[in-house]
């Protein structure tokens, strides 16, 4: 039942489960507790937000998921996403800061203040984020999503 309501969901505008899709299908479908993926895929967000990825509404891309609301099912199917293949890695942090520093940045009226915050964001938060995630990531390949 579960692989058949995923099927349904995940069929795009061709009637064929996108390729990039295939391993997440795969991975849904031998879920260890099939009756909890099918009550969290028939739930009305899920489910539409499943079809627009299937249907290329939703490009499948971060690009993509950043421009939607930052809710917890947008985040909960990137990281499905990444996980199976369908979207590269990318630390969430680092993308996480720069989309709240850009927002914020956006708040500063004067130009002065706000030329002297982008350079201590460049220069100064984002290189050490930047360097922790590299040292992170010689330390411990895959944690954090890689970088």
């Amino acid at each position: 039942m579960l692989k058949d309501q995923i099927r349904q969901t995940l069929t795009g505008s061709t009637g064929q489960i996108p390729d990039r899709l295939a391993p997440l299908t795969a991975a849904l479908g031998d879920m260890a507790r099939p009756n909890s993926g099918l009550t969290w895929i028939r739930q009305p967000h899920v489910d539409r937000l499943l079809r627009s990825i299937a249907d290329g509404t939703i490009d499948l891309s971060h690009d993509a998921f950043d421009a939607l609301p930052p809710v917890q099912t947008v985040e909960y199917i990137r990281a499905l996403l990444i996980e199976h293949g369908a979207l590269p890695a990318r630390d969430r942090y680092l993308a996480e800061f720069t989309a709240w520093s850009t927002q914020k940045l956006t708040l500063l009226k004067d130009p002065a203040h706000k030329s002297v915050t982008e350079r201590v964001i460049r220069w100064h938060q984002l290189r050490r984020l930047r360097e922790h995630i590299k040292t992170d990531a010689l330390s411990c390949p895959g944690c954090n999503g890689g970088s």
